[in-house]
């Protein structure tokens, strides 16, 4: 244990350059020293991935075959899955795209896929870096 040459305080201490000059500083003072320079951490850019969920192109071709295949009337498919049959029809005939929460009832009922998921990147591309004049370069320009 030492005196801290800035408080003044008998603590445990180290020495530090403060100004040029070599001191003996406790570890209270050490991180207050404005000659002391703090390091700062780099983040590198991280490859920013957003994964969404959307509706295949050929929905509607995919329901009515579906709807074909189960030999099912469409009212009562409309009925068992809890939607309007005029909704059911628009969205066989491709007049309207049903939402995500339809969709994956479909994809339960009958055993198809009309959802997918997409990976979106968002890396940003390599920049390049500004590059410094060569005195040749330099000449050219004047």
């Amino acid at each position: 244990m030492g005196q801290c040459d800035i408080c003044g305080l008998e603590r445990k201490t180290r020495g530090v350059i403060v100004e040029g000059a070599e001191v003996e500083a406790c570890y209270a003072c050490v991180g207050k020293q404005s000659g002391e320079e703090k390091k700062r951490t780099v983040k590198k850019e991280r490859p920013k991935t957003v994964k969404e969920e959307s509706i295949v192109e050929n929905y509607a071709e995919i329901v009515k075959n579906a709807i074909k295949e189960s030999g099912k009337r469409e009212e009562d498919i409309a009925k068992e899955m809890n939607i309007t049959l005029s909704y059911l029809k628009h969205i066989e005939r491709g007049e309207m795209m049903p939402d995500m929460k339809t969709a994956k009832k479909f994809e339960k009922k009958f055993n198809i896929r009309l959802v997918e998921t997409v990976v979106l990147d968002f890396t940003p591309a390599n920049r390049e870096k500004k590059k410094e004049l060569t005195m040749e370069e330099q000449a050219e320009w004047e």
